[in-house]
């Protein structure tokens, strides 16, 4: 089975409408019992989501993390302890051991899902 038909078969949930998370920020939404931090970076029409909890405090703030980009990676350092986290790929780059889960997500009609 390919990986476009798995993205196909999963369950997309509508979280909001693109415009309503400001470019260069983070916003949070509860899917399915799960908080995920979605990012916008400037004006892309695309999103990041990854988990919301920081897995160095447990807290549920990486939506309020700042985006940069760092070794010529984007990443969202966490807003507590200040490790930074790949947006593609939601791993630590100052702890191999530590990652973000990373949800799949599109956009159809100015909506992300």
């Amino acid at each position: 089975m390919t990986m476009f038909k798995d993205m196909n078969e999963l369950n997309w949930v509508e979280v909001c409408a693109l415009d309503d998370i400001t470019p260069n920020t983070g916003v949070a939404a509860l899917v399915e019992d799960q908080q995920i931090a979605i990012f916008r970076v400037g004006s892309e029409k695309r999103v990041y989501a990854l988990s919301n909890q920081d897995p160095f405090s447990k807290a549920f703030v990486m939506s309020r993390g700042i985006i940069g980009d760092l070794q010529g990676e984007r990443v969202v350092a966490s807003p507590i302890y200040k490790q930074h986290f790949s947006l593609a790929t939601g791993r630590c780059l100052e702890d191999k051991d530590q990652k973000l889960l990373v949800f799949p997500n599109k956009i159809e009609n100015g909506k992300v899902f």
